[in-house]
């Protein structure tokens, strides 16, 4: 009778803990990856809205080579729906609406930045967004990708 009771079907409690362990650690494992995921997507997302952008500048630079009534500021201030009026309101909008940065609001810098200059009847503009995965600040300069920098002043 106590070798019946010792051959007995189941699982011992090391057994169990074992494959708990290694099932926790897998978890572990995957969540790293999802986290990194999810933020390399944020930056895609932040690069695709930053040239989106640029691009609605570029044709309205098209008709409008001097700036037409895009407001000028020299340095870089958070891209607001009045920074890029004149692309949100025509009938045939070059912008359906002002894009939203995806960072959580874990960094300092979560807004996207716009600055335009009229030196010597040339227009200039930079448009810029922080990627929070790679913790630099992405800018295009009339149209052309610039060098990241750490921060987007």
């Amino acid at each position: 009778m106590l070798q019946k009771l010792r051959r007995s079907e189941g699982f011992t409690l090391l057994e169990l803990l074992v494959v708990v362990a290694i099932i926790a650690i897998l978890a572990t494992l995957i969540l790293a990856n999802l986290n990194r995921a999810r933020r390399q997507a944020q930056d895609a997302k932040v690069q695709s809205e930053v040239k989106a952008v640029s691009d609605a500048i570029q044709l309205y630079l098209t008709e409008n080579p001097s700036g037409g009534t895009i407001p000028l500021s020299p340095s870089f201030g958070q891209l607001t729906s009045a920074s890029i009026a004149p692309l949100l309101a025509s009938p045939d909008p070059l912008l359906r609406s002002l894009p939203t940065h995806p960072s959580n609001g874990s960094t300092a810098d979560t807004s996207y930045r716009f600055r335009a200059t009229n030196a010597s009847g040339s227009f200039s503009y930079s448009v810029a967004g922080y990627l929070p995965a790679k913790g630099e600040c992405y800018i295009i300069t009339d149209g052309t990708v610039a060098a990241a920098t750490p921060n987007c002043q």
